[in-house]
């Protein structure tokens, strides 16, 4: 064995953290030394500094506006630091610095002092990692992150970014390490020029970071180096509960919760103070026994609870602010007022929630959290049941579209009484483009008006606030749903999250245009942030299902939409998206014993599906003759399911007749719905039939009809028929061309390779050997 020469530098692996404070030189000296004085206190608190200085394992590397801290005894130490100073800086808001981490080889030398020092390759490295961060980036070198990826504890925080270009033109692999409360999630400045060729290498690490962190969101516990600590929620933190309506009249209950929803949209635009949106504390009880349980599902600190009672003209409003952790009243108070004055009671408990929880406040901060939308107390009662409402509708499947147009009626009555209601034409316009959205009738017609009437709302608005942040969502979906332009309502998008980082629905709206955009990369990460402060909205985990589903990620759709199930068991909705997705997966025995829980109606087209793919023709015929009539209530869709199950069973006359019947009637509703689904069936029917030149046409006018909204899914379905279409009619090279491009293109809610196997619909093209080797190269 040999040893190095003593005039050699003995190296060894350094697990570095490298920190510094952004914008130093631009500081007074004052300022210098306080903040570097603070920035030194904190990381001497450090408790991974205290174990390694204990050990002689930790070695400091000065750098004027920063530091270098090498650690060698544990490789996970630097991360854990890192965690630990982020949550203490949290207490010095002023104090922005951005922190590096790489292992690698580093060797000790002695300075002139004859002081112990530290050099080599590693400490470099970790300074580049570093400089291409911003304010708030912890930045791990991809080979860190590729040693704790392994952990699941680490896995909620890792989000790959790609190269940074640093020195001589260098790149290096980056990870952002963020969530929890840490770390900035926000892509740097010097990588947003790179973020279009860093899709696809983001994209491994977004899914494993999404499906980790649902589990963080829920509780799950990180193990640190020295034994078991779960991550406390921050201290700046809470969720606002639904306010109890002690009123003898239920219909007062719009009143309580728009007191709750206001303090909440106070609350959000506090930056410094994480607030858990509505839509995740809607379900749990006015005055719950488990607000411990409660705060770990929600991940925070505080909760504020509290009860409204409205009599006539006089309110009662009592509120108090908890800490979770030992139930510990921080502050309770209860107010009576008139109705005139009730509504300023919501910036007054804002502020005082502020203050308990040591959230720094400017002056132009605590006049917006005092300010109220109108001075007008009946236009303000107006918009309340207004936004009632509105909500409701999105929450009420089965009315929702009345609900919507209800909601029109109170915010028009609002801004009857107040003209200059601001708010009030945003909301209204909302509740407009909600009513055309949700209307089973989308005509032209209807979205030519109602478009009209939304777009001179929003108008209005903006001209009264520039910078009112529902109006810009309410344009951003206007261009969504009305006119089609994705690039416009993208851009109103990123306004409004920049206007305010809590509101789930622009993240949801983003991710639907970037699905509809064929960039589901980009949906997932769009609707990510949301997680964090609306963990329990079932239209997140939704989306995020319907975005694996599409990539034919299945295992990680089953788990969103069981989440999805778990938050709200009554909507079944995702009940019947399971059972599509464990067909997919080709796990019949889970798809039928999921349907079975079901309502009538809907289990009976989820048993349909599944017994046409297992080609069970008699089961399929007493399905049809048990299920309610509402199941199919138009005749020829009746007509068209007992022709295939009497082609199934080689009635060749009767599946001919029960067709050509099919047919007329789907024909004849043509001028009702003349939309991409109906001309799909019409051209399914004649392809059965044997009709190959209007059965094409019929396809490409689904095709062509799905594309003019440049709707993903919509496209996905159209190009489904019209691959079934050839495959019936034996035209097996038309049908794999079009297969290639679904298998080419996120649509893997509509075909999957399970489907290519058992449905009966590609038994004419089934023995091809190129339809075989397609099956066999696109198997999941």
């Amino acid at each position: 064995m040999s040893f190095p020469a003593p005039s050699e530098p003995k190296f060894e692996i350094g697990h570095v953290l490298f920190i510094d404070i952004v914008g130093y030189s631009k500081l007074l000296i004052n300022e210098q030394s306080d903040q570097l004085q603070k920035l030194k206190e904190t990381v001497r608190g450090s408790e991974q500094v205290r174990l390694a200085e204990a050990e002689g394992k930790l070695l400091r590397l000065p750098t004027g506006d920063g530091g270098a801290l090498v650690f060698r005894n544990n490789p996970e130490a630097p991360v854990l630091c890192a965690l630990e100073v982020s949550r203490a800086l949290q207490s010095y808001p002023d104090l922005r610095v951005r922190m590096g981490i790489h292992s690698g080889p580093v060797n000790e030398v002695s300075d002139l002092n004859e002081q112990a020092n530290i050099a080599g390759a590693g400490v470099n490295f970790a300074q580049r990692v570093m400089d291409c961060g911003d304010a708030g980036h912890i930045l791990l070198s991809k080979h860190v992150a590729d040693d704790l990826k392994h952990y699941p504890r680490w896995q909620p925080f890792l989000h790959e970014l790609g190269d940074c270009e640093v020195k001589h033109g260098v790149r290096i692999g980056l990870v952002s390490f963020h969530g929890d409360g840490v770390g900035n999630p926000a892509l740097p400045g010097r990588l947003r020029v790179l973020k279009r060729h860093r899709a696809k290498q983001r994209f491994a690490m977004i899914m494993a970071a999404l499906l980790a962190l649902s589990a963080i969101v829920t509780g799950v516990a990180l193990y640190s180096r020295g034994g078991r600590s779960t991550i406390a929620a921050p201290d700046k933190s809470i969720a606002v509960l639904p306010f109890e309506n002690l009123s003898h009249d239920p219909e007062n209950a719009y009143f309580a919760e728009g007191i709750q929803d206001e303090i909440i949209t106070r609350l959000a635009n506090l930056r410094e103070l994480k607030v858990i949106s509505r839509t995740s504390t809607a379900k749990y009880k006015s005055r719950p026994d488990n607000l411990k349980t409660i705060a770990g599902e929600l991940r925070v600190a505080s909760i504020l609870e509290g009860s409204v009672q409205k009599l006539a003209n006089d309110v009662h409003i009592n509120v108090q602010l908890i800490r979770a952790a030992d139930d510990t009243h921080l502050w309770a108070q209860s107010y009576d007022r008139t109705l005139a004055h009730a509504f300023a009671v919501q910036g007054e408990v804002a502020q005082t929630v502020a203050d308990a929880l040591k959230v720094t406040l400017v002056p132009a901060q605590i006049e917006q959290l005092k300010a109220l939308p109108t001075q007008n107390v009946q236009a303000y009662d107006f918009f309340l049941k207004g936004e009632y409402e509105l909500h409701s509708a999105w929450a009420d499947a089965e009315k929702s579209e009345q609900r919507a147009h209800t909601a029109v009626g109170y915010y028009q009555e609002a801004i009857r009484l107040d003209p200059n209601f601001a708010a009030a034409y945003a909301s209204l316009a909302r509740a407009q483009l909600s009513e055309f959205y949700v209307s089973v009738d989308r005509s032209d017609e209807k979205r030519r008006v109602l478009g009209a009437a939304a777009k001179a709302s929003i108008d209005r608005a903006l001209s009264l606030l520039p910078d009112l942040t529902v109006a810009h969502l309410a344009l951003a979906e206007w261009y969504l749903w009305i006119n089609y332009d994705h690039s416009s309502a993208i851009k109103e998008l990123d306004r409004v999250i920049e206007l305010d980082p809590h509101l789930s629905d622009a993240y949801l709206r983003l991710a639907g245009v970037w699905k509809r955009e064929n960039m589901v990369d980009k949906a997932i990460a769009a609707i990510q942030p949301a997680l964090a402060f609306d963990p329990r909205n079932i239209f997140i985990h939704r989306n995020l299902a319907g975005a694996y589903m599409a990539t034919r990620q299945y295992s990680l759709a089953v788990q969103s939409f069981s989440r999805a199930i778990s938050l709200d068991p009554t909507d079944t909705v995702d009940v019947g998206n399971l059972v599509g997705v464990y067909a997919c997966l080709g796990d019949m025995p889970a798809a039928f014993r999921t349907a079975e829980s079901l309502p009538p109606i809907a289990a009976s087209y989820q048993k349909w599906s599944l017994l046409y793919l297992q080609r069970d023709f008699r089961g399929l015929e007493k399905l049809l003759k048990e299920a309610p009539a509402e199941a199919w209530p138009e005749r020829w869709m009746r007509a068209l399911r007992e022709g295939q199950i009497a082609g199934g069973l080689g009635q060749a006359e009767i599946a001919r007749a029960r067709l050509e019947e099919a047919r007329a009637g789907a024909a004849g509703t043509l001028e009702k719905d003349s939309g991409a689904g109906r001309y799909a069936a019409l051209g399914y029917i004649d392809a059965r039939l044997g009709r190959a030149e209007e059965a094409i046409a019929e396809g490409k006018r689904g095709v062509e009809l799905a594309s003019q909204n440049h709707d993903l899914e919509a496209v996905g379905g159209a190009l489904t028929a019209l691959a079934t279409i050839y495959s019936l009619l034996g035209r097996t090279d038309d049908a794999i061309e079009v297969l290639d491009q679904l298998f080419a293109t996120p649509a893997g809610i509509y075909i999957s390779v399970s489907d290519l196997k058992l449905d009966p619909d590609w038994d004419p093209i089934r023995n091809d050997p190129r339809f075989q080797k397609l099956c066999q190269e696109k198997r999941q």
